[in-house]
């Protein structure tokens, strides 16, 4: 757990007084889309386990806070098939989840250990399990989109609402969100008349959608 530590006013005078105020390590090590993304580090003979260990601190609090489709032991008997390179814990949650629904969508996860003859279940419907991490990746595919296109409002919001924690991480304010939305919709409006070739005022649907709107009155063209 993080520390902030902050000077007490009540003690400037006789010296230093420190207190701790905890900070919850998503918001630091979650990247541009909160703060920054941390590599996950470790000496030599632990570094695979360390690997797992901080990935699955977040899918296991994001397993929490959102039903809990699998157990947790489920969550770390995948590990070990897709955080097995040195990323960022962004990088390493989209790998846990396209790598659990690969696996998930073929059939029940073995015990890695081999010591449990059945193998892992999930905590629904194995088919539920899937279109839940399927969603969720989906939200954070697109987190991580808006942060590259520098809309890093609408970025937080849709990581805010994948871990559904307020505590850990609350959702920006939502009139800022609706903003910035607007803004992103105005611009792509604007990108995708360019790429047709057409002005970016359309109206309508069908034939006559791409053709622009001319001065006239509906009951015939005023001469001069």
């Amino acid at each position: 757990m993080a520390c902030i530590f902050v000077a007490s006013r009540r003690h400037r005078r006789a010296g230093l007084r420190w207190r701790r105020r905890p900070v919850h390590p998503p918001l630091r090590r979650l990247g541009p889309l909160c703060a920054r993304a941390a590599h996950v580090d470790g000496p030599a003979g632990k570094q695979g386990h360390r690997r797992h260990l901080r990935p699955c601190r977040l899918l296991k609090h994001w397993n929490r806070r959102n039903g809990k489709p699998l157990c947790s032991w489920h969550i770390k008997a995948l590990a070990p098939g897709c955080l097995t390179e040195r990323s960022t814990q962004l990088t390493g949650l989209l790998r846990w989840f396209r790598y659990a629904i690969a696996k998930l969508s073929h059939g029940e996860t073995p015990d890695p250990a081999g010591v449990a003859k059945e193998p892992i279940k999930t905590n629904v419907p194995r088919t539920a399990a899937v279109e839940k991490i399927r969603k969720d990746l989906e939200r954070l595919e697109r987190a991580i989109s808006l942060q590259a296109d520098g809309y890093l409002t609408l970025a937080h919001d849709e990581l805010a609402k994948l871990f559904n924690d307020e505590q850990m991480l609350a959702r920006p304010d939502q009139n800022a969100v609706r903003a910035e939305e607007a803004t992103r919709l105005t611009k792509q409006k604007i990108a995708d008349s360019k790429a047709l070739g057409v002005p970016a005022l359309l109206t309508g649907i069908g034939v006559g959608a791409n053709h622009p709107r001319s001065n006239s009155r509906s009951w015939g063209t005023v001469r001069g």
